[in-house]
């Protein structure tokens, strides 16, 4: 998560930034490899001293409260490790960020956000801080872009519900 952290340190000089990680604590998941990485990331970004300024961790939250997180968010990341279980994975939240209308910024890798990218309801990264940071400092100043991609996304998330329509 290095280059979204450097990313998000290099963004926050935009006093109308906002970053905002959402369920990064899981209580039905403690893990120690998860609870190390949400502690280290928590950790990197009080050094910064940007928590509670541009950087907010947000614990868990409950399925029927993300579309009120949802609805307030202009884009989400989806970051992956590269390798097989991401493209075997079928990632819920990606299918959420879906149904909540989301635009999304990924690195893809798995079936249903290459999907998104391929249709062009998401944009693709490579994990590079630098382009990270272009890519959202890119949507931040061209809002007609997050509506072209929305615009994708509600085309892609209409014929999944008609597949499904019996």
């Amino acid at each position: 998560f290095e280059p979204l952290i450097e990313a998000v340190k290099t963004l926050s000089k935009n006093p109308h930034f906002k970053f905002y990680l959402v369920g990064g604590k899981n209580p039905y998941n403690a893990h120690p490899d998860f609870v190390k990485q949400y502690d280290q990331v928590y950790k990197k970004f009080e050094e910064f001293g940007l928590i509670g300024k541009s950087v907010y961790f947000v614990d868990w939250i409950n399925f029927d409260d993300r579309i009120s997180w949802y609805s307030r968010a202009d884009v989400v990341i989806s970051l992956n490790s590269p390798g097989e279980e991401n493209v075997y994975s079928w990632r819920t939240r990606v299918m959420d960020y879906l149904w909540g209308e989301l635009p999304m910024i990924t690195n893809g890798g798995d079936p249903l956000s290459d999907e998104l990218i391929a249709k062009d309801a998401a944009v693709k990264i490579d994990m590079s801080s630098k382009e990270v940071e272009q890519v959202i400092s890119s949507l931040m100043n061209k809002p007609d872009e997050i509506k072209k991609l929305k615009h994708s996304l509600l085309a892609v998330k209409e014929k999944r519900s008609e597949e499904r329509r019996v």
